[in-house]
């Protein structure tokens, strides 16, 4: 062991690589894993490696892995072909992440030398709590405090772990808790995320690290990145540990970190060319690598801020104005309505998807410009209303509805009780299926670009395929329970598999017909065995998650695309994305913030009788689905927008209806006053258009609340109110 590591460190780097090649590909991957464990000083008997033999493995490991690229590229090397490379690369990571308790060394040496918290609680107590207990206080500026003797463990442990955690589901995670219990798994969590985050908050002015630590921030980047998704699907970690790093430190400027990250999307600010920009210098600064590296170190509400001004540099770059309706609609520019639209949509109410692909599909990227719409009733008359965004959010609905409409066959909803929804498989194999596919992707993302809300919820599994994080086994149960629970049995099975006459296939039922389709070449001739369980399972959950579904998943991808480049999208994670386009899951109506930016008309006040009654029976008296369908009726939208309703324009306003208004004369009688005689007996109605609410002055609260409630359930259209 000590010769072949000390020849590794004098021998030329490419006669190493051609050496380390050769040998790579007389070796299989056990060998290859023996091999690390006898460099360690271990083997699979349970005896701990020795602390040299730990870091002679990091040391050889490390720059072999180094010689194939370690973002997992790489090209040829001393005449050996990228592919090569790239076999050699995994056939590295296979015997460092495989070898029984190699990482798990790697892991304790790293924490011992930093040092950091090898393991943490869930909640942390005592004088040390807070998020002082969710950061390793030695990595207060990151790469720049570990030991040029620690890169290397750094390195290899964060890329061989992260490789690990790709086979690694839930039940060996989170129940056996193995190879790592979860209060360990958080203390490499909190090391981590403290290491990348504060080498992203250090000192601009300082000079650029040398490539070795860029190096081994960028594989700790990729194990983060390995951690935080894990947590999102299934929590191991309190929410305040990812934050922790950041808490502190003042966040940049909206304005700067959006010029900054659209600087490194190779895109510039506005109209401006670098340089001319006051924030150009303050971008120069920031850097963009918090939030390509590690954005959920940074506060929800900042990113949608930064998302936000994306869209608006955008658009300002574009030559486009506000859609009405949109968040970025204001009363300066009459909410939109004096911007010139770039395609004037006609709707007819019973064609809404025939209309939409007819008309804004075409659009391409110019369909962020504004959109005016209008809407035609069964006779071919255009339908009275003005489209202030009213009209707009209602196509927005309506379009969405009707694609995501199970029965169409495009779309499925999960069998879960959560009303997720994700392409079908099969309508990617259709040229009509492509196209809606596109279509509803399409108007997902001009909802997105508008800050819209829509009742869209995309499964967790899908929504990684929009921002392209890998789908692995532990995504299956949202596509498939029944399928996750059978591989879940193949992997466990103690028997031969050989028994259970697996091949290297998997069927589906097409348009009648069984299809098999093969996971390897000539995989139906090819059995499954003990030895190669493991890689059928996972290639069985590749095909389901990702294979077969490619087409599909393509298509409402390049719809989004064509509006909100997803490199924006990346700033948010599974679950925020799902928040960004249809709010938080509980979906109910904050009627104090509501109140708070409500405004009145008519010879309405806020202290108005029937106001302050109508507010009292939304919040007291409606369900959480009732709010939601009044905010339907009144804005044609059932959820606010993100960031609470100081961004809906027009506001909610109130409109007082009198009661001579409906031809009942002008007199009311003393008992009507005082809640004792009849009351007010017209339905409030809606101008959608303006987000008005025409409320009569009701005098009882249960006429208001009947009344209300009534109006909002009839489901009556523009003409109608």
């Amino acid at each position: 062991t000590t010769s072949l590591t000390t020849s590794s460190t004098t021998s030329p780097s490419r006669s190493r690589v051609e050496l380390e090649a050769r040998r790579l590909g007389a070796m299989s991957c056990v060998e290859e894993t023996w091999f690390a464990l006898a460099l360690a000083g271990s083997d699979a008997t349970g005896v701990d490696p020795s602390e040299e033999g730990v870091r002679a493995v990091a040391g050889l490991y490390w720059r072999l892995l180094k010689d194939a690229g370690v973002g997992g590229g790489g090209c040829g090397v001393g005449g050996i072909s990228s592919s090569d490379v790239g076999t050699r690369r995994l056939a590295l990571l296979g015997a460092v992440a495989f070898a029984p308790g190699l990482v798990k060394s790697l892991w304790r040496s790293l924490a011992a030398s930093l040092p950091a918290s090898e393991t943490l609680p869930m909640a942390a107590e005592g004088p040390s709590a807070g998020v002082g207990a969710w950061t390793s206080p030695t990595l207060s500026r990151g790469v720049a405090d570990v030991n040029e003797s620690d890169l290397a463990t750094v390195g290899l442990f964060s890329l061989a772990y992260a490789h690990l955690l790709l086979v690694l589901d839930d039940d060996e995670f989170f129940v056996a808790q193995r190879p790592f219990t979860l209060g360990e798994q958080r203390g490499i969590a909190a090391c981590v995320n403290t290491l990348v985050v504060r080498t992203h908050l250090g000192d601009k002015n300082a000079s650029a690290p040398d490539p070795e630590r860029t190096t081994a921030v960028r594989a700790a980047v990729a194990l983060l990145r390995a951690l935080e998704t894990r947590d999102a699907r299934r929590a191991f970690a309190p929410p305040g540990l990812w934050l922790a790093p950041a808490v502190g430190s003042k966040p940049a400027p909206v304005a700067a970190a959006a010029s900054s990250l659209a600087a490194h999307l190779g895109v510039t600010s506005g109209d401006s060319t670098p340089g001319d920009s006051p924030d150009a210098t303050a971008a120069s600064r920031v850097g963009a690598g918090l939030l390509v590296d590690c954005p959920h170190a940074l506060a929800f509400d900042y990113r949608v801020e930064v998302f936000r001004q994306l869209v608006r540099d955008d658009r300002a770059r574009a030559g486009y104005g506000p859609q009405a309706g949109g968040v970025d609609a204001s009363a300066d520019a009459d909410l939109g309505q004096r911007t010139r639209p770039v395609a004037d949509v006609y709707v007819r109410r019973g064609s809404v998807l025939e209309d939409a692909t007819a008309q804004i599909l075409p659009l391409g990227p110019a369909a962020r410009g504004r959109l005016a719409v209008r809407y035609r009733n069964a006779a071919g008359l255009e339908e009275a209303g003005i489209d202030a965004g009213g009209l707009f959010k209602e196509l927005l609905a309506d379009v969405c509805a009707s694609g995501l409409d199970p029965n169409r066959g495009v779309f499925t909803c999960a069998s879960s009780a959560d009303n997720y929804v994700y392409p079908a498989a099969a309508a990617g194999d259709s040229p009509e299926g492509l196209v809606l596919l596109e279509l509803v992707g399409m108007i997902v993302g001009k909802g997105l670009y508008e800050g819209i809300l829509q009742e869209v919820r995309l499964a967790p599994f899908f929504a990684k395929a929009v921002l392209g994080i890998p789908r692995t086994l532990d995504d299956l149960p949202g596509l498939d329970p029944e399928l996750h629970r059978s591989l879940i049995q193949v992997l466990r099975y103690d028997g031969d598999v050989a028994d259970l006459c697996l091949d290297w296939t998997v069927s589906e039922e097409h348009l009648g017909a069984v299809v098999t389709h093969e996971l390897r070449p000539d995989g139906a001739s090819k059995p499954v065995t003990n030895e190669t369980k493991l890689a059928y399972v996972h290639a069985v959950a590749d095909f389901h998650l990702n294979r077969r579904r490619h087409d599909s998943n393509a298509a409402f991808t390049r719809g989004l695309s064509h509006v909100v480049p997803r490199a924006w999208l990346r700033l948010f994670g599974v679950n925020e994305l799902s928040q960004l386009i249809g709010g938080a899951d509980d979906g109910d109506v904050d009627v104090d913030d509501l109140r708070r930016h409500a405004a009145y008309s008519g010879g309405y006040t806020a202290d108005s009788r029937a106001v302050v009654m109508f507010w009292d029976v939304l919040k007291h008296k409606f369900t959480a689905n009732e709010r939601r369908g009044l905010l339907k009726f009144v804005t044609s939208s059932s959820r606010p927008p993100v960031q609470g309703f100081r961004h809906l324009h027009p506001p909610f306003t109130i409109h007082k209806v009198r009661r001579d208004d409906a031809g009942g004369g002008t007199s009311l009688s003393l008992a009507t006053f005082f809640g004792y005689g009849g009351d007010e007996a017209r339905l409030p109605s809606a101008s959608t258009c303006f987000n008005v609410l025409k409320l009569p002055n009701y005098r009882k609260s249960s006429t208001m609340r009947e009344k209300v409630r009534y109006a909002v359930t009839s489901g009556a259209g523009f003409e109608l109110s």
